[in-house]
C-alpha cells in the first residue's frame, strides 16, 4: 500500500479488523510465480497468531492442483480475500454524486513457512470443518475419522507467514457519514446478512479513522 492508495477514507487499518474480514470471507485467491506463468488458485484460509504475534494463513489443496507444485517451504505467495461487493447508482444518495463500486477486500504477501505432516494436517481439517461451518452446522471432522485416510495422502497443507497486509473497505466514505450508510445498507443487502456487525465496525472504524 502506498501513500496516495488506497485513499485514506477506505483504509482498514486495526490488524484485528482484517483478521475479522478474512475469517467472515475465507475462501482467498492465492497467486505465485511470474507474471504470465503465474499459478493462481482458491482456496480457503485460516487466519492464526503464534505467541510472537506473528499472523499466519493455514490451508491445504489438492495435490493435482497445479499450485501444489509452487507450493514449498521458503517460496513467496500473494493472497487477496474479497467480500462483499455492488456497484453503486448515485441514484442511491441524498447528496448529488458520481457511481463508484462498494467493496471489502484484504490482501497480502507472506512466505510458505512449512508443510503440514500427516498429524497436522488432520489436526487442519477438524479446525477448517469447525471455523467455516460456524454454528449454523453441526457436522465437525474429528481428526481421527477414519474417512479422512481415503483422501489424506491426496492433499497437501501448508502454512503462510503474512509478512505484508492491507485492507480497503470502500463504503463510500468519502461521501459522507449520511451516504456512508446508506451505502454499507446497501452492500449489507447484496449478503445473507450475517456480516451485519461486521461492515457496522468497518463503516465507524474508518470514519473514526479519518476524523
Amino acid at each position: 500500500m502506498n501513500d496516495a492508495y488506497p485513499l485514506r477514507p477506505f483504509r482498514i487499518n486495526d490488524p484485528g479488523l482484517l483478521q475479522k474480514v478474512i475469517r467472515q470471507w475465507p475462501l482467498a485467491t492465492l497467486i505465485s510465480g511470474n507474471i504470465g506463468s503465474a499459478c493462481i488458485s482458491l482456496i480457503p484460509l485460516l487466519v492464526k497468531n503464534d505467541p510472537s504475534g506473528d499472523m499466519h494463513l493455514c490451508g491445504h489443496l489438492d495435490i493435482n492442483n497445479e499450485h501444489a507444485n509452487a507450493i514449498q517451504a521458503g517460496a513467496p505467495i500473494s493472497f487477496q480475500f474479497t467480500g462483499p461487493d455492488v456497484y453503486a447508482s448515485p441514484d442511491l444518495y441524498t447528496s448529488r454524486q458520481l457511481p463508484g463500486w462498494l467493496y471489502v477486500s484484504v490482501k497480502g504477501d507472506g512466505i510458505i513457512e512449512s508443510i503440514m505432516h500427516t498429524a497436522q494436517l488432520r489436526n487442519l481439517l477438524h479446525e477448517s470443518t469447525t471455523a467455516f461451518g460456524g454454528t449454523q452446522q453441526d457436522f465437525h471432522l474429528d481428526p481421527g475419522d477414519e474417512r479422512i485416510d481415503r483422501f489424506i495422502g491426496g492433499i497437501k497443507g501448508f502454512t503462510i507467514k503474512v509478512i505484508r497486509i492491507s485492507g480497503i473497505a470502500k463504503l463510500a466514505q468519502d461521501k459522507g457519514t449520511e451516504d456512508a450508510r446508506i451505502a454499507t445498507r446497501f452492500l449489507l443487502g447484496t449478503t445473507d446478512g450475517s456480516a451485519k456487525e461486521l461492515l457496522d465496525l468497518l463503516l465507524s472504524e474508518t470514519l473514526q479513522d479519518n476524523a
